[in-house]
């Protein structure tokens, strides 16, 4: 017999091939049959049957809660969307809001309101009704993105949005409006030395003093006159006490204001509050107004006197005096206050003299000087001595150093010397004191 060699066919090969036998052994029956002149018969062609599938079926993936939680969001979006599409039309509509009541203008002089350093500064604000237009009238000056220099006349007509900006006829800085007669406005520029005083005429948009030609931008008003509140003068015993009663007695005439639907009770009685307060005392301002250029008494508070600041850095003779507490070493080991560092004897490179300046850690009625002659490097072996005071000065700051000696001022406002060459105190800049020794 001979070996015929293994195929490795699994199931599904097998079937394949033997399905493939049977349709072509089938297909020359029915040729031969044909080529003798027999009747061919349908025949059936069995149908090979594939077996099931061996491969593993993935199992549903079990979610966790939080992919739970994304497929509940999705499906209630889903679902609220889907309703949404098959409800009909809204049946309300907000639309335009109704008319409301206008706002009650503030008429008088008053301070002004300033956006941003870059945009033209106000530092007085008047509001009058002229023609039964309400007008603005600001002065200030220009802005730090134009010329601080340049005072400023600023002019609004609030029922026709028009507006224009009247420079001063020279730069004399801020201008503020300090009387008002009819539609001639005073302007008094108080920065500058001596005060320059203008006048503005609203009605014809000029500069009457002194004379300036009107802007080419703005035709003159010859027609504009001015209103009875306009022109009528506070009276001479006008007090802020009399205006503050006079808002309170029309306050308590005004209705009670409607709370706000829908708002926390405390809330809505807070704004319906203030809204008739506010409505008391705009209309207050006009039965009794204050007189022009009015400003509250203000009591000024104390001047507070600080202490001169101390320069961080202070050259000397042969270093320099750093002020401030130091967080480094040698310095902490005592409460210091300042320190000096220069090179001496010939020093150079990384090394040079510290001595830090306080009051001893043991002992903080004593002064101490703790010195280092070294580097700041740790890998390089400095000498470090600490120095009391033998009577009790309290803590210490070097004040200044003079031929290699530091002149220090305890807090008794007693002054010390200590020579850094001898590392030792002295009486003076050359007399040393042989009693007082270093600290082990």
């Amino acid at each position: 017999m001979c070996n015929l060699p293994l195929l490795n066919l699994d199931n599904t090969q097998i079937w394949r091939h033997l399905r493939a036998i049977v349709i072509v052994a089938v297909s020359l029956a029915v040729i031969t049959l044909t080529g003798c002149g027999g009747v061919s018969e349908p025949v059936a062609v069995p149908q090979a049957v594939v077996p099931p599938s061996t491969l593993p079926v993935n199992p549903t993936p079990t979610l966790n809660y939080k992919e739970l939680a994304f497929v509940h969001e999705d499906e209630t979006e889903i679902a609220i969307r889907t309703e949404v599409a098959l409800t009909a039309a809204p049946t309300w509509t907000p639309g335009i809001p109704p008319p409301g009541p206008s706002a009650t203008p503030i008429l008088g002089l008053d301070f002004c309101a300033n956006a941003n350093a870059l945009e033209p500064y106000m530092l007085s604000c008047w509001v009058g009704i002229y023609n039964g237009d309400i007008v603005d009238v600001r002065s200030g000056r220009e802005g730090r993105a134009g010329d601080v220099t340049q005072g400023l006349i600023f002019v609004i007509n609030r029922s026709t949005n028009e507006w224009h900006y009247y420079p001063t006829p020279d730069k004399s800085g801020t201008v503020q409006i300090t009387s008002i007669n009819g539609t001639l406005f005073t302007l008094v520029a108080g920065d500058h030395t001596p005060p320059v005083t203008y006048t503005f005429d609203l009605a014809t948009r000029q500069w009457v003093n002194p004379p300036l030609t009107p802007s080419p931008s703005v035709s003159p008003v010859p027609t504009l006159t001015a209103s009875p509140q306009a022109t009528a003068q506070a009276t001479p015993t006008w007090s802020m006490q009399g205006f503050r009663a006079t808002a309170e007695a029309i306050k308590a005439t005004l209705p009670t204001r409607t709370l706000v639907p829908g708002w926390p009770e405390d809330k809505a009685r807070d704004i319906a509050a203030k809204d008739l307060s506010e409505t008391a005392h705009a209309t207050a301002r006009v039965l009794y107004p204050p007189p022009p250029g009015y400003r509250p008494e203000i009591t000024p508070e104390p001047t507070m006197i600080w202490p001169t600041p101390i320069p961080h850095d202070t050259p000397t003779g042969d270093g320099v005096i750093r002020n401030g507490e130091s967080n480094g070493p040698p310095c902490t080991m005592l409460y210091s206050t300042n320190e000096w560092s220069g090179q001496i004897n010939g020093q150079q490179g990384e090394y040079y003299t510290l001595a830090c300046a306080g009051a001893d850690k043991q002992d903080k009625t004593l002064g101490a000087v703790v010195v280092r002659v070294g580097s700041h490097d740790p890998d390089i072996p400095s000498e470090v001595k600490l120095y009391r005071t033998s009577v009790h000065t309290g803590k210490l700051r070097i004040v200044g150093e003079s031929n290699l000696t530091l002149t220090l001022q305890a807090t008794d406002n007693s002054l010390l010397y200590f020579d850094l060459i001898t590392q030792q105190w002295v009486q003076s800049p050359l007399t040393p004191v042989p009693t007082l020794t270093a600290s082990p």
